[in-house]
């Protein structure tokens, strides 16, 4: 497994005092380590980076990935780290599309979670709603993901959802954003307090409706306070015969 060889590359490495360590996104490989600010960059002291290789996640991208990490360890212990080679072959390797990116998100999410109707929706409702305003065809960039997070309203749920799963697309394709001082300051408390029903209307329109599994249906939602999807998606074992 690749995770063992991993572990094994990284302890090599820590062993060797190199301060780069190897990780794992998606397919790909990736070096992590404190470098100087990239190109551009309004940072000025070196913090804690990552470098995209561009190697798949294989046993042989392992070994170029060690090798690489131990050049760079190198270059920086000597304080000739230069970032423009890796600059160029971060922009080679990472012309993938939004789509492409989202695809390789969403098999990640499910490598690690089993897929079944809870996990379904929590995927459509809380990762697809936000991927679906991204530009499918334009290259994953910063300043795209920024851009749709600028498109929500401030101090909004909605723009508490954008800020999360952009950071967490961004940090799985190895891009170092920080969005969190967009994320306002919504919270429950401030949402807008709904008006339930009292029982006995409840009860009125559980009368009403004619079909009974629609009935049915109505009743569980009522008693239980399911959404409308839960319905669908509850299993009922516990329940008492």
């Amino acid at each position: 497994m690749i995770e063992g060889k991993l572990a094994q590359a990284n302890g090599r490495l820590k062993a060797a005092a190199v301060g780069v360590r190897i990780q794992v996104k998606g397919d790909h490989l990736y070096l992590r380590a404190t470098l100087p600010p990239r190109p551009g960059s309004d940072r000025l002291h070196s913090f804690q980076q990552r470098i995209a290789l561009g190697y798949h996640a294989n046993p042989a991208g392992l070994k170029l990935a060690e090798q690489e990490a131990r050049k760079i360890g190198a270059l920086l212990d000597c304080g000739e780290f230069d970032w423009s080679v890796y600059v160029k072959t971060e922009a080679k390797n990472n012309v993938q599309t939004v789509s492409d990116w989202i695809r390789r998100f969403e098999a990640d999410y499910f490598s690690r979670r089993r897929r079944s109707p809870q996990s379904e929706t929590t995927w459509k409702d809380d990762y697809l709603k936000v991927f679906k305003t991204l530009p499918s065809e334009q290259p994953l960039t910063i300043e795209l993901l920024r851009a749709a997070i600028d498109r929500t309203e401030a101090d909004s749920r909605t723009r508490r959802r954008f800020v999360d799963v952009c950071s967490r697309l961004a940090d799985f394709a190895g891009l170092e954003a920080n969005f969190k001082p967009l994320r306002g300051s919504y919270s429950a408390a401030s949402a807008e307090v709904r008006e339930v029903p009292p029982d006995a209307l409840i009860a009125q329109w559980f009368d009403r409706i004619p079909n009974p599994a629609w009935r049915w249906v109505f009743g569980m939602m009522a008693t239980y306070g399911l959404r409308n999807h839960e319905i669908f998606t509850s299993t009922f074992l516990s329940f008492p015969c």
